[in-house]
């Protein structure tokens, strides 16, 4: 992970990783850190699990739409999700696309903090919500 990953996630993931998995921290961006992972599994000759770009991964996201669907008491009109890699916006839309909800209204939003992936998206300016 990138050495400025917050401490609460790198926390996360020492909890789940246990004693089969080293917690590195390199490079400023995603990309660097990705980069000298993916380096890392092919000089070991290892398999490199991606963290967003993964279905296992996307199909685990798509469970934060369900819970949202079972403690909503009003259908949804929007849906604003946070975008770091993708994983969370694919998850989520694959579960509300067939209930009907329009990808139009789906909404992803990236913070300027977060803008360091190669595939940066364009900002979505708020002024009003009801």
């Amino acid at each position: 992970m990138p050495t400025p990953t917050p401490n609460q996630k790198i926390e996360q993931v020492k909890m789940f990783d246990g004693e089969y998995v080293e917690l590195v921290l390199t490079g400023d961006t995603f990309d660097d850190a990705y980069d000298a992972a993916t380096l890392y599994c092919t000089e070991k000759m290892m398999s490199f699990v991606h963290p967003f770009h993964d279905i296992k991964v996307i199909e685990g996201q798509a469970t934060i739409a369900l819970e949202i669907l079972a403690q909503s008491k009003k259908s949804i009109d929007y849906l604003f999700l946070p975008v770091g890699g993708g994983g969370l916006a694919a998850g989520v839309s694959r579960v509300y696309a067939p209930c009907g909800m329009p990808r139009h209204h789906i909404q992803t939003l990236n913070s300027k903090l977060n803008q360091t992936h190669s595939h940066k998206f364009n900002p979505l300016h708020l002024y009003h919500i009801h």
